[in-house]
């Protein structure tokens, strides 16, 4: 008897909740419940990362097998490049990530949380967020991912490697007792900064600085260059070298500019939540301290 268009869809939709009720039976109930991590004992778990950050930290513990897609723009280390593509930050593949079969998606807290809405639980897929506001937290993060995944050792490994060197990093600069006003710029027209709430707030301040932005109400807020300009800055910390040509004009009533304090860092480095951070935070706290910083 031939199926009618109604019963064809019914099949489908019963044969895939089937098909994930077996996938998450083998997911730990650790996992799938949001608890702590510590009971996993595969390594075959199947992760889909929804942003870079994700990317990297799950690298770096050594899972970079247990990933089965990724966003564009995961891009590090090059073998995540290799990686099935299921979206971008702001739009999401359905069907890219059934077909990857994934046993858990791991997404950004405030960056793509919006995207997933009802869906992945209709599919049964347990979710996890991660979004690093701190240089403990990166460290935390490396620990559970490594936990997630059962890859605690190398987990341990890279959370250790990443304290010690964020703090012998922060060792040297206190000795040196300074405090200069920096502004960070994501953009200059218009003008984007970020405020306390980012990591980056931290790894200035570490470095002898502060953010002249620490307290604006939005994570990453526009300020007119009048408010810029009240604080006269010591030093910009800018993300896109292109930014220096355009430093012009009004740009030259700034102290920061006209003393040629700008410094300039690899986005991937500074904006992403991953022990790359420290290439970042050793060249500002070099910046701003004027001696030789990580030796």
């Amino acid at each position: 008897m031939a199926f009618s268009v109604t019963n064809y869809r019914l099949f489908k939709l019963h044969f895939s909740l089937l098909v994930w009720a077996l996938l998450i039976s083998f997911i730990p109930v650790s996992v799938a419940q949001g608890h702590d991590h510590s009971e996993v004992e595969s390594t075959s778990l199947r992760v889909i990362s929804l942003a870079p950050h994700i990317t990297e930290l799950l690298y770096a513990v050594g899972a970079g097998e247990n990933i089965v897609g990724v966003i564009d723009g995961s891009d590090f280390p090059p073998d995540a490049q290799k990686k099935p593509i299921i979206g971008a930050y702001n739009l999401l593949n359905w069907e890219q990530i059934f077909a990857v079969q994934p046993q858990l998606i791991i997404a950004w807290g405030s960056g793509n949380k919006h995207l997933l809405g009802g869906k992945a639980e209709q599919l049964g897929i347990p979710i996890i967020f991660s979004e690093p506001k701190t240089l403990q937290a990166i460290e935390d993060e490396l620990i559970r991912f490594g936990s997630i995944t059962a890859h605690e050792s190398e987990a341990k490994q890279a959370a250790l490697a990443f304290k010690q060197r964020w703090q012998q990093l922060a060792s040297q600069v206190k000795s040196k007792s300074l405090k200069q006003k920096v502004a960070i710029l994501l953009n200059i027209n218009p003008i984007q900064t970020l405020n306390g709430q980012h990591l980056t707030s931290e790894v200035v301040s570490l470095c002898g600085g502060e953010n002249i932005f620490y307290d604006a109400k939005v994570i990453a807020p526009q300020v007119n260059f009048e408010a810029l300009l009240a604080h006269q800055p010591d030093w910009l910390i800018v993300t896109d070298p292109l930014f220096l040509k355009q430093l012009t004009g009004r740009w030259k009533t700034l102290k920061a500019v006209q003393q040629k304090r700008i410094i300039t860092v690899n986005p991937d480095h500074f904006l992403r939540q991953t022990p790359r951070i420290l290439v970042a935070m050793e060249t500002i706290c070099q910046k701003l301290t004027g001696v030789k910083i990580g030796e």
